[in-house]
This record gives C-alpha cells, sequence and structure tokens, in this order.
C-alpha cells in the first residue's frame, strides 16, 4: 500500500508540475528578443531624439512626441505596425525598429511620416509585405530589411519607393526574385543580398534598375552559400563595362573585401569566363579517370 501511494504522489507532483508550465506558456510574454540591455526611455526635444529601448514594450507606442525627429524602438517586443501609427510624426526622419518580433506590416503604416529618409527593419521576423505598406514615403532613401525571414521578392514589392537608393536585404532566406520585383526604383544605387539562399540571379529582375548599381552577394566570412557563377555571364559583361559594382565591407586593420558571388568549387568570381567553371569541372573528371584507370 505504502509503495501504491508513493506512486500516486509522484504522478500526482509531476502532474501539477506540467499544469504550471502550460498555464505559464500560455501567458509568456510572446517577445522573441531577450534584451541584456537596460530600459532606456528619453525624449531630447533639442535634438529631437526619442528613446525607448529594450523595455519590453509589445504594442508601437502611441505618446512619441510629434517633435520627434530620430526615433529609436530598438530591442523590444513588438510584433506588428498597425496603419497610421506614425500619423503624427511628420518631423521624423529616421525610424530605428530592430530587434524586435515584428511579423505583420499593416498598409498604411508609415502613412504621415513625410519627411523620412531612413526606415531601420533589421532582425525582425517579417515573411512578406503587403500591397501599400511603403505608403508616404516618397523621400525614404534607405530601407533596412537584414536578418529577416523573407523567402521570395515578389512583383511590385517595393514599389512606391522612389527616392530609394540603398536597399538592405541581407540574411534572410530568399531563394526566388521575381521579375519586377524592383519595379519602381528608379533611383536604387545599392543593394545588398549577401547570405540568403540564391545561387544565381537571372538578369531580368535587374534590368529596368539604374546603372552603375552596387551590388553585395557574399560576405567575406560566409562559409555558404556558393554561387552557379558560370550561368551569370551577364553580370560579368555588366562588370566589365562598369554598370555592377561591388560592395565591400572593410574591417579594422584588413583591406577591404568586396562581397562577390563565391563561385562553387572554390573558383574566383575574377577567373570566370562563359563555360570556366564547367570547362575545368570537365578537366578534373577527365584527370581522375585518367588516374583511376593507371591504378587499375
Amino acid at each position: 500500500m505504502e509503495c501504491c501511494w508513493f506512486q500516486n504522489t509522484m504522478l500526482l507532483a509531476l502532474f501539477a508540475v506540467f499544469l504550471v508550465v502550460q498555464i505559464r506558456g500560455s501567458f509568456q510574454e510572446p517577445c522573441l528578443w531577450r534584451p541584456s540591455a537596460s530600459c532606456q526611455d528619453s525624449f531630447n526635444q533639442n535634438s529631437g531624439y526619442f528613446r525607448r529601448e529594450f523595455c519590453q514594450i509589445t504594442e508601437v507606442p502611441d505618446d512619441i512626441p510629434s517633435a520627434a525627429k530620430i526615433v529609436y524602438l530598438t530591442g523590444n517586443c513588438i510584433q506588428d505596425i498597425p496603419s497610421k501609427i506614425f500619423s503624427n510624426l511628420s518631423q521624423c526622419t529616421h525610424l530605428i525598429c530592430k530587434k524586435n518580433p515584428i511579423s505583420t506590416i499593416h498598409p498604411g503604416a508609415f502613412c504621415g511620416l513625410k519627411a523620412l529618409l531612413s526606415l531601420d527593419l533589421g532582425l525582425n521576423e517579417i515573411m512578406t509585405m503587403e500591397s501599400g505598406v511603403w505608403e508616404g514615403l516618397g523621400l525614404l532613401e534607405s530601407l533596412g530589411l537584414t536578418g529577416n525571414k523573407i523567402s521570395a521578392l515578389q512583383p511590385g514589392m517595393f514599389e512606391g519607393l522612389t527616392s530609394l537608393s540603398k536597399l538592405g536585404l541581407n540574411s534572410n532566406k530568399i531563394s526566388i526574385i521575381a521579375e519586377g520585383a524592383f519595379s519602381g526604383l528608379p533611383n536604387l544605387q545599392q543593394l545588398r543580398l549577401a547570405n540568403n539562399k540564391l545561387k544565381f540571379l537571372s538578369p531580368g529582375p535587374f534590368a529596368d534598375l539604374p546603372r552603375p548599381l552596387t551590388l553585395a552577394l557574399s560576405r567575406p566570412e560566409e562559409l555558404c552559400p556558393v554561387w552557379d557563377c558560370d550561368s551569370m555571364h551577364w553580370l560579368k559583361v555588366e562588370e566589365e563595362k562598369g554598370n555592377i559594382l561591388w560592395y565591400y565591407s572593410a574591417w579594422q586593420d584588413s583591406p577591404p573585401e568586396f562581397q562577390k558571388p563565391k563561385c562553387r568549387e572554390g573558383f574566383l568570381w575574377d577567373e570566370i569566363q562563359p563555360g570556366t567553371v564547367t570547362l575545368k569541372l570537365f578537366h578534373r573528371w577527365l584527370s581522375w579517370s585518367f588516374q583511376k584507370q593507371l591504378i587499375s
């Protein structure tokens, strides 16, 4: 009897622990970003700097002063940006919403930001953007979407950003760039696509972009992905004409590293000519086959 009582008590205890875990999980704050920094909540009227960073807020604040020019909402728990939430910030030139679990941006979310020049939405959970998201951002020059979960660039995805000159899409999951993905960007000068799931680029989506265009396709520290450089002869031709330039990153004491494609089989982009990789791989196969026959 004592043994059965002990077993029943243990089962009840385990069941109680399970219930506590489930209840805590259901009420747990939906914040994916756990900051180590302390909350910074301030507004400097002279400079126009508004900061509400690392404060675990779950919604875009509606009490941002209308005189704010640079707004930091970094490191919070914001999941969506409602329509017209920034409608009173007509003087704001820079909006930084990095390091939040933002997954939804409603159409018209940035309406009212008439003077906005730079928008940073990096390190969020964004997968796609609905039509009308960029409404009212006709003066925007820089858009940062690095470190999100975007898997495909659809036609007209950036429509309306007629002044945009810099677009950062590094470290997403992009594997598809559709025709017309960059339509409506007559002033784009810099496009960063490093650390995605792309293997090659077709010329179609880039046809209407202005030249010269600065591209970033691989960062120096990347081990992968590798590009099918042999199928991107069009890009080589554009480079030789001076129409394509390469974005470079300069580290402290090291020379600048150009973010050119890292080609498969260890070939260098600067060595690639039409058929180079295929021909060299064929030569390698012939050499290997000949050596195998000698051994046998």
